[in-house]
């Protein structure tokens, strides 16, 4: 759980560090990387490998959106293509350091691809399969929303010793209590926000729309790591993730919403 909390909040500390780079505020700059670092520490610590994936992601859809943001806004500036190459070379081997450093975690990591080999994995898969067949027996409107609900239903499907509280995949989650017409208003909603925030990333920003930029990089950031997690596991459904999943979409839909 401590890594879904994690990864809903590090674009939060990458979109500050962001500003106070654009308002030259070194200090404060500085001190975002650091929380950053650490907070990227507390993630390899937790052992969680959905965080691991969620994190990689994250950090990957941040090279590529800082490049698509310089290329846009700052292509002029050679000095600011130089040193952004530079960080990213720095980022990428530094992880590529922790993962020869610390065995631990590259062990943790190459056991996703173990499939049946690994108890946690091939726990998952035996949920995955039962909330399949939930899914296909109510894929018009599914069971009907609530963890009471869905441990309810799943005694009915579950193999023996396999008990879950959840399927341990949001898309798969949403499917099963909503069907697949809840599964597609969801995808939906989140592939029309990402196409408005690529629209808006790849927009030539004034000097005062910069930072209204960077809110929604950060959003869409946010949605990268949660959604990436969430693919093997529904800390999603957390409360406090879900505020500031939600909260950072809000603030970023009123930004787009602002310059339409």
């Amino acid at each position: 759980m401590l890594g879904g909390y994690l990864i809903a909040g590090i674009p939060y500390i990458l979109g500050a560090s962001a500003i106070c780079l654009v308002q030259k505020n070194f200090k404060t700059f500085f001190s975002s990387l650091t929380f950053f670092a650490l907070c990227s520490l507390a993630v390899f610590l937790t052992g969680s490998r959905g965080a691991y994936l969620a994190l990689a992601a994250i950090v990957a859809g941040m090279i590529l959106i800082v490049t698509v943001v310089i290329k846009t806004d700052f292509n002029t500036v050679q000095k600011l293509k130089s040193v952004w190459q530079k960080f990213v070379i720095a980022v990428i081997s530094l992880f590529a350091l922790v993962l020869i450093a610390v065995p631990k975690i590259t062990k943790r990591l190459l056991s996703i691809f173990i499939l049946r080999g690994d108890s946690s994995t091939s726990f998952r898969m035996n949920v995955y399969n039962s909330s399949w067949h939930m899914f296909c027996d109510n894929c018009i409107l599914g069971i009907g929303a609530g963890n009471q609900t869905f441990r309810e239903i799943y005694g009915l499907y579950m193999l023996t010793g396999y008990d879950a509280l959840s399927t341990y995949s949001v898309p798969l989650e949403i499917a099963v209590e909503s069907g697949i017409f809840g599964l597609i208003a969801f995808v939906a909603f989140i592939g029309l926000f990402l196409f408005d925030a690529y629209k808006c990333i790849t927009t030539k920003a004034n000097a005062d729309g910069l930072a209204d930029k960077i809110v929604v990089c950060a959003a869409t950031l946010t949605i990268i790591g949660v959604m990436t997690h969430g693919l093997f596991d529904t800390i999603y459904f957390r409360p406090q993730v879900q505020f500031l999943f939600w909260t950072t979409i809000a603030m970023a839909s009123s930004v787009m919403y602002r310059q339409n």
